[in-house]
């Protein structure tokens, strides 16, 4: 099975702590998910993207990647959104 074989169905979360990575001057947490939400233009992806964003996971309407959605957690430990 080559690279372009794997689909994740999942967004692993074991990375490094947030709290460290967020930079100063980031918006808040809730006010960073009602931003996320919308059409975005990802480089190198033909067309827009819209994202939505239920709880903690924000997913793609789209499926531009592989035919697999953009998928991501937003951490609920930090209340930065960077």
């Amino acid at each position: 099975m080559g690279d372009a074989d794997v689909r994740l169905s999942t967004v692993s979360t074991d990375g490094a702590k947030l709290g460290g990575l967020i930079p100063a001057g980031s918006m808040k947490k809730e006010d960073g998910k009602t931003a996320l939400v919308g059409k975005w233009k990802i480089p190198n992806v033909d067309g827009a993207v819209t994202l939505e964003v239920t709880g903690t996971s924000v997913k793609s309407v789209e499926a531009p990647f592989g035919n697999q959605p953009l998928m991501g957690e937003i951490e609920e430990s930090e209340d930065m959104l960077g």
